[in-house]
């Protein structure tokens, strides 16, 4: 039972008895507790001798306190947790707690009561000392985080709007701390294994020995004294942290400390409601609880990037006032209810990167409100109802990365709001529907890797504001439609890896706007149009693996902008154009596999930018220029497969940044230049196949080269 003396007075009648006993020999003064380094004079002899008798501490040895001595977080986390009588906790995640460590329940409990989140979401730093500001808040968080009645602590090293002021000012109040000095608190130095004892027993009201002080377990939030919101909105956000282990999440304040609930992170009121709810990359961990039906006046319910886990329970439908619902990127799964269908008043829907499944479901249709939705990344099934025609207000719908099949619905044709549409990277297939063109406020269409077939329409000209247009990776076939040189807006075509037959339209080269072109692996033939000057933007030209024949139009060097050309795969003919040597932002120039002829233009060595040249397997004659060792950045050379004859240029074996050399089956003859073997980053040189004979004087360059480029000198007699 608590003593009806008051702390002070019990401080003083212990101390006059003690000297009386000792003036009448009764006793002698001892250590306190029998701790040789606890003066029974000190500050301190009180709260140790009751941290003792509680079982709080043994001490640092049978015979030492060590009250000097910085004290960690774990031996915090054991006092602590002793002190509210060892209950139990939570499994804790902690990648530096071993498994049957003394102070492992004890962190589990602190977590469980929002005391401590740990130094990191994987970390507890078990082992590192405790400042007297960490100290101050896990104490301040054990009594419920009440806030302070002053703002100024009176500690100059203690300013407003710390993370640890707050505690701080709540400690002074109580009569807790008074600082190192009149005007220091030191919130930044150890705490002591006395300084904390001290600090717990007046936590605990000064107890005398055999009493368990007050305060013995941890404040809990009490949803009927709060003053901001329902009594059940309250309980519904303390199920929320609950279920989704709160103590954990990351940049969370006042949750269960404040007593408004309309004050905590990411809650939002209209009057004594809950109206929002947005905790974005908080670190949420666990299913949504039921309660979650009783926020029935939120209009906005925002949870996106945590580890939400489990089904989205049935309450969630039941929440008709919402306007923006975002689960995205969780762990969700199972399927999308048809109750859905019930938040009539909803505009934002986005339930992307989860593990949903099932089919897409037709009351989605009864949704008219809905601006955007978001299913992609998930693993739904089936086809794309037809009921989506009804949301005429829609501007953006992705459905992508999913496992949706069948072709899509005519009616999608009555959503002419729609900017955006992704129905890439499914099973879809089948021919496109006529009234896909008439979406003329579209700005992205998104089609790729599907299997959809035949032709594309000229009605795709009626498409002006479109900027990107994804078709790759499917089955289309006939020509690319002259009417794509209307898309003036058009900055991406990706069209690769489909059965496009018959010439590339010279409309297409037309588009002023146009950064990125890819055609490749597809069957186009004829040449490359000498309207090609007039992409005046581009940055990526990916024409390989067709059969395009002719020569590669002058008209090339024009492009300024252009930084990777490929054109490897085709049938090309003729010399490599000069002009190549033109293109001030070239980073890579890739020709393999051609029938081109002539000799390497030395003015590729003008090109600063220049990182891949690669001339493979062509009919390429004469030497290899030796500017080519003059772009300061080149990391691949590959002009193997040609006749090219006479020597290796020396300067080729002096670019530092060079990879990948490979001058194999050529008619290369001469000394090996010797800087190979000093290059810094060179992993792979193959010179094999030279009808030729390469040498080098050096043996043990010689027996270098048999290591590291083996058969270089196999046209050797």
């Amino acid at each position: 039972m608590t003593s009806l003396l008051s702390a002070p007075f019990r401080r003083r009648f212990l101390a006059i008895a003690a000297a009386v006993a000792l003036f009448l020999g009764i006793f002698a003064v001892s250590p306190a507790v029998g701790f040789d380094d606890v003066d029974p004079g000190a500050y301190y002899a009180d709260a140790v001798d009751w941290m003792v008798d509680q079982g709080i501490t043994s001490g640092t040895s049978p015979t030492t306190f060590s009250p000097d001595d910085p004290v960690t977080r774990a031996q915090v986390a054991a006092f602590l947790h002793r002190f509210g009588g060892e209950p139990l906790g939570v499994d804790h995640w902690f990648v530096d707690i071993p498994s049957g460590v003394y102070y492992e329940d004890a962190v589990g409990w602190l977590l469980l009561h929002a005391i401590t989140q740990g130094i990191s979401k994987t970390h507890f730093g078990p082992d590192d000392l405790l400042t007297r500001a960490q100290a101050a808040t896990f104490l301040y968080r054990y009594a419920g985080e009440p806030i302070p009645g002053g703002k100024d602590p009176g500690f100059d090293d203690v300013p407003l709007g710390e993370w640890f002021t707050n505690a701080v000012l709540w400690m002074v109040e109580h009569g807790l701390t008074q600082g190192t000095s009149p005007t220091t608190f030191s919130p930044h130095d150890p705490v002591t294994r006395a300084q904390f004892a001290t600090f717990l027993w007046r936590f605990a009201g000064e107890p005398l020995v055999g009493e368990p002080g007050t305060n013995r377990q941890p404040q809990l939030y009490d949803c009927n004294v709060q003053t901001g919101v329902e009594p059940s909105e309250c309980e519904a956000l303390l199920a929320l942290y609950s279920s989704t282990n709160g103590p954990a999440w990351t940049d969370v304040d006042h949750w269960k400390a404040h007593p408004n609930p309309c004050v905590w992170t990411g809650v939002g009121c209209d009057g004594s409601n809950v109206s929002s709810l947005v905790l974005l990359f908080k670190g949420l961990d666990g299913p949504l609880p039921s309660e979650i039906e009783d926020l029935a006046h939120m209009t906005q319910l925002e949870l996106r990037g945590n580890s939400i886990s489990g089904t989205i329970p049935s309450e969630v439908w039941s929440l008709v006032g919402l306007e923006s619902l975002d689960l995205s990127h969780n762990l969700l799964e199972s399927v999308i209810s048809e109750d859905i269908g019930n938040l009539l008043d909803l505009e934002a829907l986005d339930l992307s990167a989860n593990d949903l499944t099932g089919l897409i479901p037709a009351s989605l249709g009864d949704l008219t409100e809905l601006d955007t939705i978001n299913f992609s990344e998930n693993n739904l099934l089936g086809s794309i109802p037809t009921e989506i025609g009804n949301l005429v207000a829609l501007s953006s719908l992705d459905l992508r990365s999913n496992a949706l099949t069948g072709s899509i619905p005519a009616e999608i044709g009555q959503l002419t709001q729609l900017t955006h549409l992704s129905l890439s990277d499914n099973d879809l297939d089948g021919v496109l529907p006529s009234e896909l063109w008439d979406l003329t406020a579209l700005r992205y269409l998104g089609l790729d890797d599907n299997g959809f077939t035949s032709v594309i329409s000229e009605d795709i000209g009626n498409l002006e504001d479109l900027v990107t247009l994804r078709v790759n990776g499917n089955e289309f076939t006939g020509l690319i439609p002259a009417a794509i040189g209307q898309l003036t807006s058009l900055e991406t075509l990706f069209g690769q890896e489909n059965n496009f037959l018959g010439e590339l339209p010279p409309e297409l080269f037309g588009l002023e706007n146009l950064e990125t072109l890819n055609l490749r692996a597809n069957e186009l033939d004829g040449s490359i149009p000498t309207e090609i000057g007039g992409l005046s933007s581009i940055v990526y030209f990916n024409l390989a693996s067709n059969d395009l024949d002719g020569a590669i139009p002058t008209q090339i060097g024009s492009l300024t902008t252009l930084e990777q050309l490929y054109l490897y795969g085709n049938e090309l003919t003729g010399g490599i154009p000069v002009e190549l040597g033109d293109l001030p932002a070239i980073d890579t120039i890739h020709l393999a596999d051609n029938m081109l002829d002539g000799s390497i233009p030395a003015d590729l060595g003008d090109l600063t930018t220049l990182e891949y040249l690669i001339v493979s397997n062509n009919q390429l004659t004469g030497p290899i220029p030796t500017e080519l060792g003059n772009p300061p950045g080149l990391i691949t050379l590959m002009v193997n497969g040609n006749a090219l004859t006479g020597a290796i240029p020396a300067s080729i074996a002096s670019v530092d940044t060079l990879v990948l050399v490979n001058l194999a089956n050529n008619g290369l003859a001469g000394e090996v230049p010797g800087g190979f073997m000093t290059l810094p980053n060179l992993a792979t040189l193959i010179l094999f196949g030279q009808s030729g004979c390469l040498t080098t004087p050096n043996g043990a360059y010689a027996t270098w080269l048999d290591a590291n480029a083996p058969g270089w000198n196999d046209g050797c007699p």
